[in-house]
């Protein structure tokens, strides 16, 4: 676990209008379950860190099928998300979705959820971003906006339901067998779908664990790091 000073209380926004500071709720009151993406990897001491900060954690493990014998490991992983992804569209509320290599800071129970709650069409909403991009801040000071990687994310139930559609998708234009960055289509798919994606301006943790080797023979860099951390 990161250890941070700032993560004892729910800090508050600021209205982008007023300017009157607005406290948002709890992350662990708004989310009905963390799921736990993994394939061979230990989740023991993640599951319980989840725990302790009072969140419901199950695991989502990745199954080895004969059919898929071959499959890249790029593919697998999203086979994996999306098996997350058909859970939290039946959920009653948003559900966190980590995988096996996140180390959340201290207290990411208690932290704000940097999403407007009263936003009836939010997509995503990352806890760790990659190449994120800002592109607007909504009047409860919240930013919307673009990132990549999924290493922690809110999906709500609605916005789960559509990225199982996107699977079909990747899977019919690539197939099974090409490595895809399919991370980095997600924001544009809920947008087109007229969701609102959210970014957080610090990370709710960091990236640990090994780093995919698919990243590296593809030119991409093989290892990222949180910007800033709460």
């Amino acid at each position: 676990m990161v250890s941070t000073n700032q993560a004892k209380t729910t800090e508050p926004t600021v209205n982008s209008k007023t300017k009157q500071r607005i406290e948002m709720p709890r992350l662990v009151d708004q989310i009905s379950k963390v799921l736990i993406i993994a394939y061979r990897e230990s989740t023991q001491v993640l599951e319980a860190t989840l725990v302790k900060e009072g969140f419901e954690c199950e695991v989502v493990r990745q199954v080895d099928r004969e059919e898929l014998r071959g499959s890249s490991p790029s593919y697998l992983c999203m086979l994996n998300h999306q098996r997350a992804w058909r859970q939290a569209a039946e959920a009653e509320q948003p559900t966190l979705i980590v995988e096996a290599d996140f180390v959340p800071v201290e207290g990411i129970g208690k932290m704000p959820v940097p999403y407007d709650p009263d936003d009836q069409k939010v997509g995503i909403t990352w806890l760790y971003t990659c190449a994120s991009q800002v592109y607007s801040v909504s009047e409860r000071g919240c930013a919307r906006g673009f990132s990549t990687a999924m290493v922690a994310y809110i999906l709500t139930p609605q916005s789960a339901g559509a990225l199982v559609e996107m699977v079909e998708e990747i899977r019919t234009t690539s197939g099974a067998n090409a490595y895809t960055t399919w991370d980095s289509e997600v924001e544009g798919f809920l947008r087109a779908r007229q969701f609102r994606n959210y970014i957080p301006f610090r990370n709710y943790g960091e990236h640990g664990g090994r780093p995919n080797p698919e990243h590296r023979q593809n030119g991409l860099s093989s290892v990222h790091r949180a910007d800033v951390l709460y």
